[in-house]
């Protein structure tokens, strides 16, 4: 589907959710929500590696005018254990956010497609035991806030 065939009066077409930025297509600046819901994977890496499935529980995305000031933040909860675990720049070491561009599916509004790598601060997560780093992997969809 074109995104000049959206009949949705709430959804914004594809192209105005895009821009080019010294050369390069990213999401137009403004604010995206990450949806709730979506897994993301924690791997603590030490001596015993632990895995975990975690899942998105609120977020968002503020793509700012100069890429380099865009902000990510987003909660997520880890099955029977009670707490949020809050991911955002002052609770990473290291962040790598790779944009995959913007689809749609069918008439649904359209969705940004990220590739999220975070390192995680040694104490953001007391939910995974143990010494070592902690790592989130992700593939995150967010939509454009309302």
């Amino acid at each position: 589907m074109h995104a000049s065939t959206i009949e949705r009066h709430d959804a914004q077409p594809k192209n105005l959710l895009i821009r080019t930025y010294a050369g390069q297509e990213l999401p137009a600046a403004g604010q995206w929500t990450v949806g709730a819901g979506q897994r993301v994977t924690l791997i603590r890496k030490g001596l015993r590696r632990r895995k975990a499935e975690a899942t998105v529980f609120a977020g968002r995305l503020t793509a700012a005018d100069d890429p380099s000031e865009s902000t990510i933040e987003f909660t997520l909860t880890l099955p029977e254990t009670p707490g949020l675990i809050r991911i955002a720049r002052d609770s990473l070491d290291s962040l790598d956010v790779r944009y995959n561009g913007v689809f749609q599916q069918r008439d649904r509004v359209p969705s940004m497609w990220l590739s999220v790598t975070a390192v995680l601060a040694h104490d953001a997560v007391p939910q995974l035991s143990g010494r070592g780093r902690v790592v989130m992997l992700g593939e995150l969809n967010l939509n454009p806030s309302r």
